[in-house]
């Protein structure tokens, strides 16, 4: 017959992929054990500033209001920290008997008329980064937990502590990649994975967008394709060194409408973290493609110029506009000021930048990312 444990304990394991799932399972863990309340609660390790308050069977304001401003006071936990290592069992009424529990001002000025009582925690982590502790408990006029239920919950502890665990590196791992995401969207960069069979296994936003637009690169099959004959047998034979024998590539992706939509690839195999596992092995990224706009890259803004090279606005347009490959006569022109007042801007900007050509200004203002967040 199967034990409703494992369930629950499998709900715990689900909660690393899914946090908005760990409400509900902790709800359950808490009338698995016949409780009536459970409050989850973290602090930052080093500054222990409070960052997790999550609670079952009270108020909502309760469980901030105790981390804010009772947490400090509460002898349990002082005690859990000062002598219970990480996953050992306390409960109260084994050290806290009826006559501490009438001098005690946190049980008799904030417990008793939340109606809390008996009490079962554990703590779950305890390092450098992150306190957290868990605490079943039961209200005033009730027993204190029976040996069964308190087998219960050391039987659920390793799991919800390795769960929690699991959580916090997901977590982690889903703000690096959002981070690396917003890099390469800012930069214009499109990302393909291609898995070892040949097959698109993932793309970033830009790159879903490259495929879409059907100009340099489409979707056939599920590959990659080129969409000029040439240029995709070139991009074939890349794509199968880097598969094949690890080496990175590049290729121009001529726009078939010859309407300057070329893309650049750079083909470079997946790092070691994203190699293929052997339960997944086709959907995994073993080689990324890299593409960018070919038609004269894009450039910095004016904004950003102004902060990195510390120029003024007018400075900064015209720098835009030598990099872009203007001359000045026609700068002045489309700018509306006279060719004697573009030269003196344009020496400012040598001054500025640290250099007398204006070779070097459109290098240095290639050389700053264009990053623009929307």
């Amino acid at each position: 017959m199967p034990d409703p444990l494992d369930a629950l304990i499998g709900d715990f394991y689900a909660c690393a992929l899914d946090p908005a799932q760990l409400p509900q399972a902790l709800d359950r863990a808490t009338r698995a054990i016949s409780g009536d309340t459970c409050h989850l609660v973290g602090w930052s390790g080093r500054e222990g500033r409070p960052t997790l308050s999550l609670s079952v069977g009270l108020d909502d304001g309760v469980g901030p209001d105790y981390m804010a401003h009772h947490a400090r006071d509460d002898p349990r936990r002082s005690l859990a920290i000062a002598r219970f290592r990480e996953g050992e069992l306390l409960l109260c009424h084994e050290h806290f008997d009826s006559r501490f529990v009438a001098g005690s001002c946190f049980f008799q000025d904030y417990l008793r008329p939340l109606g809390l009582h008996y009490l079962a925690a554990v703590t779950l982590v305890d390092n450098d980064d992150r306190l957290v502790q868990i605490a079943f408990q039961r209200l005033a006029g009730r027993e204190p937990f029976a040996k069964r239920e308190v087998r219960t919950i050391r039987r659920m502890v390793p799991h919800l502590k390795r769960a929690l665990v699991l959580m916090c590196t997901m977590q982690e791992v889903r703000q690096h990649e959002q981070m690396a995401l917003l890099g390469l969207r800012s930069a214009g960069v499109g990302l393909i994975g291609i898995a070892s069979n040949g097959q698109v296994a993932y793309a970033n936003t830009l790159g879903t967008a490259f495929l879409a637009e059907e100009v340099a690169i489409k979707l056939n099959g599920g590959r990659m394709q080129a969409i000029v004959p040439d240029c995709d047998q070139r991009l074939s034979a890349l794509l199968g060194q880097c598969l094949v024998e690890g080496l990175a590539g590049h290729v121009r992706l001529p726009d078939h409408r010859s309407a300057g939509g070329d893309l650049i690839c750079t083909l470079v195999p997946a790092p070691q973290a994203v190699a293929p596992d052997p339960l997944s092995s086709d959907r995994h990224a073993a080689a990324l493609c890299l593409l960018t706009r070919a038609r004269g890259g894009r450039l910095a803004t004016a904004r950003q110029l102004m902060d990195v090279y510390e120029l003024s606005p007018a400075q900064a347009r015209l720098a835009r506009a030598i990099a872009s490959g203007e001359r000045l006569e026609a700068y002045a022109m489309e700018a509306g000021v006279k060719l004697p007042t573009v030269k003196t801007q344009l020496q400012e900007v040598f001054h500025k930048l640290g250099c007398s050509r204006q070779g070097e200004v459109r290098a240095l203002v290639k050389a700053v990312l264009p990053v623009r967040i929307r």
